[in-house]
């Protein structure tokens, strides 16, 4: 069995042209990354992609990032993901909320200066659960 370190990310965020750059930017750094105008959109894709980080913009249209954010917390399957908030202003309520959470700020005017800063845990293999993958044999023994 072969194991793959895969770093997968989820961008969420409205405007178009700032999570294309979030993807950009992410894929220019080694990671496989998707991107969703809104939270509520992303619930189907996380139920089937190993998502390692998710970033997500906290003025979302529907659901907010506040209730995305307690949505992974308090769930099993989801809580390990870590989180990046790009915040334009923040105010107590909210900071506190998010870093409950264990949510990372980036500041959005200075996003690509804070991101390395945080993706530099991902460069340890123990922050994320390798994914295994299965060769032909192995899935065919697996079957029986």
């Amino acid at each position: 069995m072969k194991r793959l370190n895969l770093r997968i990310a989820l961008v969420i965020e409205p405007e178009d042209g700032f999570r294309r750059s979030a993807v950009q930017f992410l894929r220019s750094q080694g990671w496989i990354v998707h991107g969703v105008r809104r939270a509520e959109h992303a619930f189907p894709v996380l139920t089937q992609i190993p998502y390692n980080l998710i970033v997500i913009g906290s003025e979302l249209p529907g659901m907010t990032a506040v209730e995305f954010v307690r949505v992974l917390s308090n769930s099993r399957e989801w809580r390990k993901i870590s989180v990046i908030a790009i915040t334009t202003s923040s105010t107590r309520a909210l900071d506190m909320e998010f870093e409950s959470s264990g949510v990372f700020f980036a500041n959005k005017p200075t996003w690509k200066n804070d991101f390395p800063r945080f993706l530099s845990t991902f460069e340890s293999p123990l922050h994320w659960e390798p994914i295994v993958e299965v060769g032909a044999t192995e899935a065919a023994l697996a079957e029986c």
